[in-house]
């Protein structure tokens, strides 16, 4: 990891009373991160990822388009960002040291892809290393109607 900047790819902490994995890497290395996470697990009692962007698909359209998640006591949590043409937002959060709206500026700043690029990049060498290291290939199984990644 750099050392004068990391990311956490992790789902957001689900109330302001708990740290998330990014704030909790951050404060142990002494280093500014921030959260991001391809999907939104749960922020209120109720509220989950497809009912979160159903009720703001039209907010939520187009890449550049951003909407704060709110916790179940109305505390901003992280920020819904779409950075790529297909409308589908990542999840950013503050980690440690970095402010939401630097958060959501580096996103925007290093996203090529959906996922911003040193995160992807980070993905695809931890897959390569382990199909190397492991001899196994993952490929896409559809079993019932679902593409589930598996090892052969």
């Amino acid at each position: 990891a750099d050392p004068q900047r990391s990311g956490c790819r992790t789902p957001l902490p689900s109330t302001r009373m708990t740290c998330g994995t990014a704030s909790h890497f951050g404060v142990a290395a002494d280093w500014p991160t921030i959260g991001v996470a391809k999907n939104l697990l749960s922020v209120a009692p109720g509220m989950t990822e497809k009912t979160f962007r159903q009720e703001r698909k039209d907010l939520l359209a187009h890449r550049g388009d951003r909407e704060p998640i709110y916790g179940g006591d109305n505390h901003v949590l992280g920020m819904a960002y779409v950075n790529s043409d297909n409308g589908k937002p990542v999840y950013v959060s503050v980690g440690h040291r970095v402010s939401l709206a630097t958060a959501v500026d580096v996103v925007r700043a290093c996203s090529k892809h959906r996922v911003p690029e040193p995160l992807r990049l980070a993905d695809l060498d931890s897959r390569s290393v382990v199909r190397e290291r492991l001899g196994l290939e993952m490929m896409l199984v559809p079993p019932k109607g679902r593409d589930v990644r598996v090892f052969e």
